[in-house]
């Protein structure tokens, strides 16, 4: 088990460290494995613990050297409690939820990296799938905005490429149609996508000294907010 330094974490996340040292594999197959083999009172425990610290958890790893030990040990574990917005998008439409609050999730999501997205006509395929989830605009519109939205599939490495990338990605994903959000991967796929690129972001602005890793982790702490905020907090051992 891996052993954490105290002195290396502020002293109210302290009560975090015992979960770190359990959950904070850096092999995702071991965490896997590991998560598969825990008492769901344990997963219980670790949701509402982390969830609990999660602000203070989110500014530490952002000011925290990410190629540490420590970092990696808190980022896996808070990646192991399914708190991340992400991770809550797989069981939510266990909840009752419907695709318009999912649609409008998935539009937040794209209007936080609005000045990112590079295209007009993918951002009017944001702003139609805003008013088709309200009830504004029909199907027929819904499809029109889709079918104009380029859908950028750059495989170019360098940050400023994988930003376009992923900031026409999230918009193309929120004209997709209801059956799709309801089915999972198209909520997700604009969640990770709009994540990623606030990442990119973040990474390319020398100001902030945030590395991709850590932009991820922050603008998911933003992406968390706004899922609450649209299709509401689940209740405490909800998974």
């Amino acid at each position: 088990m891996l052993a954490i330094d105290r002195d290396c974490v502020p002293r109210d996340l302290h009560s975090l460290i015992p979960f770190a040292e359990r959950f904070g594999l850096a092999d995702g197959l071991a965490l896997e494995a590991l998560l598969d083999t825990t008492p769901q009172s344990d997963l219980a425990e670790l949701r509402e613990v982390v969830e609990s610290l999660d602000e203070s958890l989110v500014k530490f790893l952002a000011s925290t050297n990410a190629s540490s030990p420590t970092f990696v040990a808190f980022a896996a574990m808070r990646n192991a409690s399914g708190i991340e917005a992400i991770s809550q998008i797989v069981n939510v439409k266990d909840r009752e939820v419907g695709a318009p609050q999912l649609r409008l999730f998935a539009v937040a999501c794209c209007r936080r990296i609005w000045d990112l997205i590079p295209d007009p006509r993918s951002q009017f395929a944001v702003e139609t799938a805003e008013q088709y989830a309200r009830g504004e605009v029909d199907t027929r519109r819904l499809e029109l905005a889709r079918q104009a939205a380029p859908y950028n599939s750059c495989a170019l490495s360098e940050p400023r490429y994988q930003l376009a990338r992923d900031a026409s990605s999230a918009a193309y994903s929120t004209t997709a149609p209801d059956a799709d959000f309801m089915g999972f991967p198209e909520p997700h796929d604009a969640t990770c996508s709009a994540r990623s690129a606030m990442a990119h972001s973040f990474e390319m602005d020398s100001a902030n000294g945030l590395t991709y890793q850590q932009g991820l982790i922050v603008e998911d702490y933003a992406q968390k907010k706004l899922l609450y905020e649209i299709v509401g907090k689940p209740a405490t051992g909800q998974h």
